[in-house]
């Protein structure tokens, strides 16, 4: 079949001719992106949530803390179906979280300096003898290769996506009927 076709294009020239020709076309119409994914490497993302990518280190350093937690509570191996069933929380929290934040911020919520200053002054990793320190504080960021804007920056938009079921449950209407 193939001879057969090979003999018809060098009897019929002007047919293969026209056969490239719209391949040609094609291709400088189209681009070879719709046809074949030229991409080299590794996405550096974990996954896409409408659009927005969650880095993989960040996904990473979640499962790794959460590996570890486990590990010390159980004081072994955790099992291979317990493993995959926490791999899947961690990404199932990931996703509800960036569309709980791309939510709030659809709302147009936001979150005053002090509810921040409060918030991370609150964090117990900050204080030393139960008060905040300044001092620990910076430390923290650093060995977290974060800076203070960075921190303050992932406060602000974590606190507003944590008040958006508050706010929506503070206003759903209910009669005395429902």
């Amino acid at each position: 079949m193939l001879q057969d076709l090979g003999d018809t294009l060098k009897t019929h020239r002007w047919l293969g001719i026209l056969i490239l020709g719209v391949l040609g076309v094609i291709f400088a119409m189209w681009g070879a992106y719709g046809i074949v994914d030229i991409s080299f490497g590794t996405p550096n993302y974990a996954l896409k949530v409408n659009g927005e990518e969650v880095p993989l280190a960040t996904v990473q350093q979640a499962w790794q803390q959460l590996q570890s937690e486990y590990q010390q509570q159980i004081k072994g191996e955790i099992p291979f179906e317990q493993r995959t069933a926490m791999q899947q929380a961690v990404m199932d929290e990931f996703v509800s979280a960036t569309l709980m934040r791309q939510r709030a911020e659809e709302r147009g919520f936001r979150v005053t300096n002090d509810a921040v200053i409060a918030a991370y002054q609150a964090e117990p990793a900050f204080q030393i003898d139960g008060k905040f320190s300044p001092a620990q504080y910076t430390a923290v960021l650093q060995s977290n290769n974060m800076t203070v804007e960075e921190f303050e920056q992932r406060m602000r938009r974590d606190l507003a996506s944590r008040e958006l079921p508050s706010q929506i449950e503070a206003s759903a209407l209910v009669t005395d009927t429902e």
